[in-house]
């Protein structure tokens, strides 16, 4: 087995607000981003209750497969304060975009600013698809920094750009990161 590294990318907390809505966001993300890189194929030899875990992992990995899934994680408030429209009119759109090429969504889209901001999300999510990392923390480390933190298990890897897709999707930049 590989020894991973630890990375991170440290950030200015430039809204609390913001930040206590990627705090709650971020631990589904990182749920999911552990479940990914642990979840193999159920063993028919395994027992009972390692079946049980592989299955619930399975579940969990199919409970988070579209935008629309990752959407209910916010709550209405949450939705406000990302600018993004409610779930009612959210996940519609988000339905009507499968297929569409961004040029495409984009247009659809025109000057609203809410489903612009649904649409950043949504591009935001993709980037994860084929990161090569295991989320690990997120935390305050002063009263207007944040620290990051994720594994990798190999260098180079894929996906550090869809973390700072993250940040800057929840209005942070990041000041600072480990070059992992």
């Amino acid at each position: 087995m590989q020894e991973r590294q630890t990375c991170y990318i440290d950030f200015r907390i430039t809204d609390p607000a913001r930040f206590q809505v990627l705090l709650r966001f971020f631990e589904f993300l990182k749920s999911w981003s552990q479940q990914r890189t642990t979840t193999g194929p159920v063993n028919a030899d395994s027992t009972q209750e390692t079946r049980a875990i592989g299955l619930a992992d399975a579940t969990m990995q199919r409970s988070f497969d579209s935008i629309e899934n990752w959407m209910l994680v916010f709550r209405p408030k949450d939705l406000e304060t990302l600018e993004m429209p409610p779930h009612a009119s959210a996940i519609p759109a988000l339905r009507t975009w499968r297929g569409l090429s961004k040029r495409e969504r984009r247009e659809s889209i025109g000057k609203d600013n809410s489903l612009s901001m649904l649409a950043d999300f949504a591009d935001t999510l993709r980037q994860f698809e084929n990161s090569e990392f295991e989320l690990l923390g997120l935390r305050g480390v002063s009263s207007d920094r944040a620290r990051l933190e994720y594994a990798i298990s190999h260098y180079p890897y894929e996906g550090k750009s869809a973390l700072e897709g993250l940040l800057l999707f929840f209005g942070f930049f990041s000041i600072l990161d480990s070059n992992g």
